[in-house]
């Protein structure tokens, strides 16, 4: 994220905010989207390794059904290898919204995720 002058904000100077004002989910489809772009532009550099690209997700993404649509659409348009892009969520989050955890779970292993 950029400043108003244009400088790096690191991630500790914004995610509380985001986290109070429940804007996570969205922060984590910008994320999803920006890393799946960037990953598209290079689709041939890991293909060999096949390099798994990590991604954190928020307890509020996991409880909205608007993420997990989202990241299932676009999983589905990307031509990506299968297992380029993962997920990580944190045990916490897992445990303290399991049916959820599961569902996108399940959601993004079908696509291969």
């Amino acid at each position: 994220m950029r400043a108003t002058d244009g400088t790096l904000l690191e991630p500790a100077e914004f995610l509380s905010a985001a986290t109070r004002y429940q804007l996570l989910g969205s922060l984590d489809l910008w994320v999803l989207d920006a890393a799946v772009a960037a990953l598209e532009a290079h689709a041939g550099a890991g293909a060999r390794d096949r390099t798994t690209f990590w991604l954190n997700v928020s307890g509020q993404s996991l409880g909205s059904g608007r993420f997990v649509d989202a990241a299932r659409e676009r999983l589905r348009r990307t031509p990506l290898a299968p297992g380029t892009v993962g997920f990580e969520i944190t045990e916490n989050v897992a445990i303290g919204r399991i049916e959820e955890a599961r569902r996108f779970i399940a959601a993004m292993r079908e696509l291969g995720a």
